[in-house]
């Protein structure tokens, strides 16, 4: 299998150029090709997008950088004309512990568990789901963006990072979902702590519910953030109640907020989710702290730039 260099510009805070460089698969969903690959949350640019194959190479753009998981879908150009092979003999959506998977940088690899990384690497109920597996041997080529398949060559999840021997794979549920969904730039939940069924699914006293395409059980609130979506509605019952929901934003909701871009005005800049991971990729991890306390104090997530390039400088 042929895998592409990506190269993708960050936006930034001040005049700094930095790039993401991940590796991509073609795919091909309903006879288009794409190129997937992961931004690992970072406030990436949309356009003039460098790939290459080989020695060969030329500009693309983002279809969709979802602001829920943290896959990247690139337009693969009709008129690029190279003959390159397509993944795409379909996803397979479930794992068990039997599975044989594969990836063309490592020889070794097993299935542990289904987990889940909290969002933005910070400690609350929102999460995303990914298989960690075990590396069985040494490998130091672990990039991003590596597809993850099973004997049949169907695709099971897509590579995000390496702790160790442990690895992290997006499921492939996460890709078809982001293909199906009609808002990928927003965060939709369903808030109600009286849920004790969802369609036809009962929630458990540990809030966990069976998601049949994982065929597995996932906290609720993973769930909904799988199934949310703009106009979409749940059938739940609480206290024994049947009731037709909506589901509702919540991404303007939190301070920070959560977002795809870096975002300064006149004379301030938004602290949310997009700049903090840029200042912890930094190293600026402190900062971080720091920037929360005086957002409190301040009541505002819109710090002045003064205050801001005094405190990222200390």
């Amino acid at each position: 299998m042929n895998l592409s260099i990506i190269e993708m510009e960050i936006e930034s805070y001040d005049d700094t150029i930095n790039t993401l460089v991940t590796t991509g698969f073609i795919f091909s969903i309903k006879y288009k090709k794409y190129i997937i690959s992961v931004h690992h949350d970072m406030p990436i640019k949309y356009k003039n997008i460098k790939v290459t194959f080989d020695s060969f190479s030329f500009y693309t753009h983002v279809i969709h950088r979802p602001i829920w998981n943290e896959l990247v879908v690139l337009d693969f150009p009709d008129t690029i004309d190279y003959d390159c092979p397509i993944y795409c003999k379909g996803m397979k959506l479930s794992l068990n512990k039997n599975d044989k998977l594969h990836a063309s940088y490592i020889s070794k690899i097993k299935y542990r568990e289904l987990t889940q990384i909290p969002y933005y690497g910070f400690p609350w109920d929102y999460s995303s789901l990914y298989y960690k597996i075990l590396f069985k041997d040494d490998c130091d080529k672990n990039k991003s963006g590596t597809p993850i398949y099973d004997d049949k060559k169907r695709l099971v999840g897509i590579f995000s990072k390496r702790e160790d021997n442990i690895g992290y794979i997006i499921p492939s549920i996460y890709l078809q979902k982001t293909f199906e969904r009609t808002d990928n730039d927003n965060i939709y939940i369903i808030e109600d702590k009286n849920i004790t069924k969802v369609n036809n699914y009962f929630v458990n006293k540990e809030r966990k519910i069976y998601y049949p395409s994982l065929r597995d059980y996932i906290d609720l609130i993973c769930y909904f953030l799988l199934e949310g979506d703009k106009n979409k509605k749940e059938i739940v019952i609480t206290d024994k109640e049947m009731k037709i929901v909506d589901y509702k934003i919540f991404t303007n909701i939190l301070k920070p907020n959560f977002s795809t871009k870096i975002y300064i005005n006149d004379d301030s800049i938004k602290v949310n989710f997009s700049l903090i991971n840029l200042l912890k990729s930094n190293n600026k991890t402190n900062k971080v702290f720091t920037l929360l306390r005086l957002m409190v104090k301040e009541n505002t997530d819109m710090i002045k730039l003064t205050d801001f390039n005094k405190i990222i400088s200390l």
